[in-house]
Formats: C-alpha cells, sequence, structure tokens
C-alpha cells in the first residue's frame, strides 16, 4: 500500500512539473554552458543548435551561458535563461569578447542579466531582462558596443551601468518599473544615450558621473522616482531633444558639473525643473532661432521675434528670458513642446507647437510633408509651428496649407542646408502641408505645354475646313483657356 501511494505520488509530481506555465528545462542543474573558443558547446547535450558562427537556442534553459569565442551570434529565438537570483550570478558572459552578437533572449532572475568585462565591438539586441537582482546590462573597460532595442523590466537593481566604459551605444530601449537607477554612466566618456524610454523607475532616470563628452538625446525621461537626470562631476556633455516629466525630485540635478550644453528639452512638471550646486558655464539655449527649452510652469509672451525679439511679429520663442538662478539663464525659451521626427533614413523634421502632434509623415514621390495635429483642450483655438526641415528633404521656397488652405509662414532662418519657418493655425484639429513651391510650377510648366500643344492641333484640324477667319476665332477661344500665347496654325 505504502509502494502504491509513492508511486502515485512521484506520477502525480512528475505530470504537474511537465504541465505547469513555469516549468523552465534544467541543464546541470545550474551549470554553466559553454560556447568554446574552437567553437564547440560545453556540454554537448545543451539546446543549442550550431550553424556556422550562429548558435541558436531551441528551448529555455535552467542555467547560464558562457561565451568564449570572438566572432559569433547568439539567437535566443525568445527562450529563456532562467537563474536564482544568487548574488553576482551571470547570465551571459563575455570576457576579453570582440564581435559578438546577442539577441532575442530572454533572461531572468539573475545578479547580471549580460556581463561584459574588456569587450569590444559586440552587439546586445532586442533582449528581454526581467527581475534581475543587479545589473540587468553590466559593462566594465568595454568599448564600441551597442545596446539597442531590448526590454528592461521589473528589475530590482539597475537596468544598464557602464563602468569605466566609453565610446558605447545605448540607444531605443525600454527601461521600466525597475527598482533603483535605470541608466548609470560612471567614469565613461563619449558614450551617445539616445531615444529611450526610460519610465516609473524607483531611482534617478539617467545618472552620470565623472563621466564628460556624452551625447543625450531623443530620449522620454518620464515618472521616475529621484531625478528624470543627474551629473555628478561631469563635464562637456550635450543634452538635448529630451521629455522630462514628472520627476518626484528634479528634472536634472547638477553638482560639480560644468560647461554642459542643455537645449531643446521639455521640462514638464517635474516637482523642481533644475538643481543646481557648483555648477557653472551651462549653456541653456543654442543661437536664434533654433533656441532653448520649453519649461510647463513658464508663462511667456510671443509677439516678437528675431535675436533681441525686438521685431514684430511671433516666432515660437518667449519674448523675455527664463531666469533659473544667476548666471543660469534661457535666453530663448520654447512656447510649445520640442519633438523630431526622423521621417527618411538619417533625416530629421524639428517641430515646436503648442498643440499634440499626433503624426508626421514624408512623401517622397513629391517631396511633401503632412502634419496631424490636435489642441490640447476644447478650449484651444490658437496654434504655432516652428518647423526645421532639411533642403534634402525639401527645397525652399515653400507653399503652407492648413487644412488644404494656402496659409502664409515667415522664414525665421535658412541657409544652404536648412530652412526653419513659422506659422500660426485657429483650429482644434488642424492638417498640415508643406511642400515646395517649385512642385507645382512645375506642373503648371507640364499642363500648360499640353494645354498649348492639344490647342495647337485641334486648331490645324478645323483649319483645314474652315476660313482663316474661323481659324482666329478658335485659337482666340483657346488661348482664353489656356492662358497661353498661342500661334496661328499654317
Amino acid at each position: 500500500m505504502k509502494i502504491r501511494i509513492v508511486i502515485l505520488a512521484i506520477i502525480f509530481l512528475s505530470l504537474f512539473a511537465l504541465t505547469s506555465p513555469f516549468n523552465i528545462q534544467r541543464v546541470s542543474g545550474q551549470e554553466a554552458i559553454y560556447i568554446k573558443a574552437d567553437g564547440s558547446i560545453d556540454p554537448s547535450t545543451a539546446p543549442l543548435q550550431k550553424n556556422g558562427n550562429i548558435y541558436t537556442l531551441n528551448s529555455d534553459i535552467y542555467g547560464f551561458l558562457v561565451i568564449e569565442k570572438d566572432n559569433i551570434t547568439i539567437d535566443g529565438q525568445n527562450f529563456t535563461l532562467q537563474g536564482k537570483s544568487e548574488f553576482e550570478s551571470k547570465g551571459v558572459t563575455l570576457l576579453g569578447r570582440t564581435n559578438v552578437t546577442i539577441k532575442n533572449l530572454q533572461i531572468r532572475e539573475f545578479y547580471y542579466g549580460i556581463w561584459l568585462r574588456y569587450s569590444h565591438n559586440n552587439k546586445l539586441i532586442k533582449n528581454t531582462m526581467t527581475e534581475n537582482t543587479g545589473r540587468s546590462f553590466w559593462l566594465g573597460y568595454s568599448s564600441n558596443n551597442t545596446i539597442t532595442n531590448n526590454n528592461i523590466s521589473k528589475n530590482k537593481g539597475r537596468g544598464i551601468l557602464l563602468d569605466h566604459s566609453p565610446n558605447n551605444i545605448i540607444a531605443n530601449n525600454e527601461i521600466i518599473n525597475g527598482g533603483c537607477d535605470a541608466l548609470v554612466v560612471s567614469h565613461s566618456n563619449d558614450n551617445l544615450i539616445f531615444e529611450n524610454t526610460i519610465a516609473e523607475n524607483n531611482g534617478n532616470g539617467i545618472w552620470l558621473g565623472y563621466s564628460n563628452s556624452s551625447k543625450i538625446y531623443g530620449n522620454n525621461i518620464i515618472s521616475n522616482n529621484y531625478n528624470g537626470l543627474s551629473l555628478y562631476f561631469s563635464k562637456n556633455n550635450t543634452i538635448y531633444g529630451n521629455t522630462i516629466s514628472n520627476s518626484n525630485v528634479n528634472g536634472i540635478n547638477l553638482k560639480h558639473s560644468n560647461h554642459n550644453t542643455i537645449f531643446n528639452n521639455n521640462f514638464v512638471n517635474n516637482h523642481i525643473q533644475i538643481y543646481l550646486e557648483s555648477s557653472n558655464e551651462t549653456v541653456w539655449n543654442i543661437s536664434y532661432p533654433f533656441g532653448g527649452n520649453f519649461w510647463s510652469h513658464f508663462n511667456g509672451t510671443d509677439f516678437y521675434h528675431g535675436p533681441s525679439q525686438n521685431n514684430t511679429g511671433s516666432d515660437g520663442i518667449s519674448d523675455k528670458q527664463y531666469f533659473i538662478e544667476e548666471n543660469h539663464v534661457d535666453k530663448y525659451p520654447l512656447m510649445g513642446i520640442f519633438r523630431r521626427f526622423n521621417i527618411l533614413f538619417d533625416f530629421n523634421v524639428d517641430v515646436v507647437s503648442n498643440y499634440t502632434i499626433e503624426n508626421v509623415r514624408f512623401f517622397q514621390a513629391n517631396a511633401t510633408i503632412t502634419m496631424s495635429l490636435s489642441s490640447n483642450t476644447i478650449n484651444q483655438t490658437f496654434g504655432f509651428c516652428k518647423v526645421t526641415i532639411s533642403h534634402e528633404l525639401i527645397t525652399p521656397k515653400y507653399i503652407v496649407k492648413i487644412n488644404n488652405i494656402d496659409a502664409n509662414y515667415t522664414t525665421l532662418f535658412e541657409n544652404e542646408t536648412l530652412s526653419i519657418i513659422y506659422f500660426k493655425y485657429y483650429d482644434l484639429k488642424p492638417t498640415i502641408t508643406i511642400l515646395p513651391e517649385f512642385q507645382l510650377n512645375i506642373v503648371n510648366s507640364i499642363l500648360l505645354v499640353l494645354i498649348s500643344t492639344c490647342t495647337l492641333l485641334t486648331c490645324t484640324r478645323k483649319g483645314r475646313n474652315k476660313n482663316q477667319s474661323s481659324l482666329i476665332q478658335c485659337n482666340t477661344r483657346m488661348c482664353q483657356v489656356s492662358s497661353a500665347p498661342c500661334m496661328p496654325a499654317h
């Protein structure tokens, strides 16, 4: 009887393990799976398939990877590496590696999700990092790596940490609901950090310490529990085109950080927009009419334009400066939110508007930009756009249409490569069209040639059967239709 009960219990537990949604294939308990320098897989029974220099997971793994070979690709195919949340455990280890791509891998419950040291020119792409306890990505003494399009969520520690790691790219990642700082850059210069979504983390959105000459742009840094962006003993960084909103402490926190340039950012409803401590020579705007930053609590007026704001007519820039504190002034605060749209390869359209921009499209065939906008409230009846257009997209002069009706615009700036134009509208949901003037001229010229040719042929046929007076009458009638010179047919 006891033997039967034991057998039934074993069968029950086995069935539960097989059918459980959390079932992870166990590979040697928690022992490592190695990709050796010669390309072999150890143990050979690991669920990895090798095809040349591409290694593909074919099931979930209760274990971790150690990469000892350069110039390979690991494709997780969205299978999972499952850890046990042990201190300093590593999901994937790269030590001294070059040109390794890791993509489509889900990594859970390690201290380090992916760990790089003395590793260069690697790519970490489209991985999902969840519930790791230390750092989802850790780079130490590693350069020229790319971390893009990863989803990092619900981690107890930091999302991405660079330590003595210069010249890396961190772009298009989503770092949300973390238990600490989302992105930490320590003693690491010349990094590019752009177009990441960093939201609802229990710390700083981005923290730079002893890190210089990086570019931070186009990031959405939203509702983080401490500062949106912190700089500590960091200089010569360029920070632009970011939206920093609803931070529980400061939008930007600058401590002992000099010679940084901060422009075209949106500071929206942060508890304190800016905190400064021993930070000098900060530039809060660039030249007119590119301008400074948008400050949600700042009530500016816009009746004038020009570098000195003394020419009648609006330009989307406040007539008065925004005073932060002594020696910290935004000379050209924006009157609307700054948005950058990548609409064709490496070409962008920058728009400043006090309306919500629903979408921006570019039609390459006829070099036309269209924008759909909507008012922020039902009582908002006045809107504007300040638009920066590359001449590679559309060459001036322009025609601006608002709801298919020609509208006036002001050219604020123009050089060999780009134009900045400004226009107004009075509509709750305007549709904007911007197209080149030469396009209509070409169409009109083609129509003119076609009508003139048609006129000549028609009149020639009629001339065969009618007298000269009727031919002249025909020519006169056709010329009135085409508004073009018309020669009598012979």
